[in-house]
């Protein structure tokens, strides 16, 4: 293999792996807006033992989007980036609201 052969694969499997970073963002985050939903939900109903599972699923999808929502990175999609500030500002009350609770009680 030549040396131009070697750098086209090289930008070939950054392509690739920038169109599978941008799609796996996308169904996270738009899965995560779900989730919020459900959490809000079982938060109504009172339903403790189903907010505890929508919270730790919404702590482990916001983890894998930490660098898309609390490093500044901006995503090239409109919506993507929209769905990334409303679920960084949810999170960010989430904690602020679970520290307040711990506080009172």
């Amino acid at each position: 293999m030549t040396g131009k052969q070697v750098t086209e694969d090289c930008t070939k499997k950054e392509v690739t792996k920038h169109k599978n970073i941008k799609v796996f963002q996308m169904v996270t985050l738009t899965v995560l807006a779900f989730m919020w939903a459900g959490y809000f939900y079982a938060l109504y109903r009172g339903n403790d033992r189903n907010m505890s599972q929508y919270s730790t699923l919404i702590l482990a999808l916001t983890l894998l989007n930490s660098d898309l929502l609390f490093a500044g990175k901006k995503s090239e999609h409109r919506a993507v980036n929209l769905l990334g500030g409303i679920n960084a500002v949810l999170i960010c009350v989430c904690a602020a609201i679970t520290i307040i609770q711990v506080v009172v009680k």
